[in-house]
């Protein structure tokens, strides 16, 4: 693609770089000039690279689990939202221990979230764990 220009003071090239939400961008014109105005602009080129955002995982830890209860959605409600916006993102979440899961008496114990997004196009998965204590009944 390109600029006939006849008759003009100067042809000037040039890229243009765009950094935004996802990624970069790049365009690389060629235009003539006569005076002040530009009397033919002509785009070379265009380049993008996107890059996929990670989710920010926010779980706050659980208050203490008697021994013998099952880990519930009250352990286990991790919410993802956009690193740049807040918003929630939609998605699977998949905990190890899972629901149901009674554990072991002690201090300390691990759960831990791996969350897919639907829209891999434009987030990556993402991680995060927290502690949890399970202690056992006291006895009156």
């Amino acid at each position: 693609m390109g600029c006939l220009c006849p008759e003009v003071e100067r042809v000037q090239r040039g890229a243009i770089g765009m950094t935004h939400g996802r990624g970069t961008s790049a365009l690389t014109w060629r235009g003539c000039v006569k005076g002040l105005v530009i009397v033919c602009l002509a785009l070379v080129a265009i380049s993008l690279a996107a890059q996929a955002e990670t989710p920010v995982i926010t779980w706050n830890d659980p208050a203490d689990i008697v021994y013998g209860m099952a880990l519930d959605g009250t352990q286990l409600n991790a919410v993802a939202t956009d690193p740049d916006t807040g918003n929630p993102v939609a998605g699977n979440f998949v905990y190890t221990p899972d629901a149901g899961t009674v554990l072991d008496a002690g201090d300390g114990q691990t759960l831990y979230v791996l969350f897919t997004p639907d829209d891999l196009a434009y987030y990556d998965t993402a991680t995060a764990n927290i502690a949890v204590q399970s202690p056992r009944a006291r006895s009156r």
